[in-house]
């Protein structure tokens, strides 16, 4: 049972109490049920870390605990559990926005409420996450869109030309031409078809998709094609994946939010910038490799904050490289 992590999707709740009795119970309680819980015998060791916790149970603890908690963070959901001689009035649980537990096995079910208003709220916060990122790349695929239907309609008029020229009637010359533009303007079509399914696929509630790696090849570069060319990028993707494999997972998140990352390694100087996509028996893996990527803290916070909340995949970002990995559902 999941309900939070500051990094990936792994719980964090934190308890505190003055009763270690009490302290033990609830921590056996929650670890039957697959939470991931740290306990604290001192409230110092818990202020130093309630700003990373999202749910924070105190036990029969005071008012004056819980203020001093409150004070430190006003995004973390505290939840008190005491017993049903000490309760806190309603101006106290009003005024620190608390729940008020009597009964320690209600807890789960306090639990599961939270897991669902901080699900929704995640969900919000990667929205517009995507929405940015997105946005950020709408130039860049409008115009390879229209670079492809100019194409089209060029060899239209090409078409036409042959069509009615005299000369070429039933000559081979004008099969193998009619041949040749047939073939560039289904490939320029194809490739129109999916930067514009994508961009339909952006706004989709499920993320889940599968393709062909060369068909994420093919994306990837279509998106950052004009970038590259206008900024005089080295983008070298190197496929170490058996042809023909298809990739399934949040294909269309992991594309858009890879090309955004690339777009920022490149703000920042780097030239050239390798991307290899390989895989093992249980993950695909997109390695972006730039030789000692010089990224501050709060840069890489940002970069794993477009991940986290995305199923089945996980963001390393490290001095030397970035490694998205996506699990094989099996």
């Amino acid at each position: 049972m999941i309900i939070y992590d500051d990094v990936k999707k792994n719980t964090k709740i934190a308890i505190f109490s003055e009763q270690i009795d009490i302290l033990k119970e609830v921590v056996d309680l929650l670890l039957n049920e697959n939470f991931n819980v740290e306990e604290y015998e001192q409230l110092d060791e818990l202020i130093k870390n309630v700003q990373k916790i999202k749910i924070v149970i105190l036990i029969n603890c005071g008012v004056d605990i819980l203020r001093k908690i409150r004070d430190k963070s006003d995004k973390v959901i505290i939840i008190a559990v005491c017993n049903k001689i000490r309760k806190y009035n309603k101006t106290i649980r009003t005024e620190l926005n608390i729940q008020n537990i009597t009964d320690i096995d209600d807890i789960n079910l306090e639990l599961m409420r939270y897991l669902h208003l901080i699900y929704q709220e995640e969900r919000v916060k990667f929205q517009n996450f995507k929405s940015d990122i997105v946005a950020s790349l709408v130039d860049s695929i409008s115009h390879q869109v229209q670079s492809n239907l100019l194409i089209i309609g060029a060899s239209l008029d090409v078409i036409k030309m042959i069509a009615e020229d005299e000369k070429l009637v039933g000559s081979g010359e004008k099969k193998d031409v009619l041949e040749n533009l047939y073939e560039k303007n289904n490939k320029a079509l194809q490739k129109a078809n999916m930067l514009l399914q994508l961009m339909s696929d952006a706004t989709n509630v499920s993320n889940e998709s599968i393709m062909q790696y060369d068909d994420v090849v093919t994306l990837i570069k279509l998106i950052l094609d004009e970038y590259i060319k206008v900024n005089n990028i080295n983008l070298n993707i190197n496929v170490k994946i058996k042809k023909g494999t298809y990739i399934c997972g949040p294909l269309n998140d992991v594309i858009f939010i890879l090309c955004n990352t690339i777009k920022q390694i490149a703000s920042k100087g780097y030239k050239d910038i390798n991307l290899d996509i390989k895989e093992d028996e249980n993950r695909w893996y997109f390695v972006i490799d730039t030789n000692n990527i010089d990224f501050d803290k709060e840069s890489i916070r940002s970069i794993n904050n477009y991940f986290i909340y995305l199923e089945d995949v996980l963001a390393k970002v490290t001095s030397k490289n970035i490694i998205i990995e996506i699990k094989k559902i099996k």
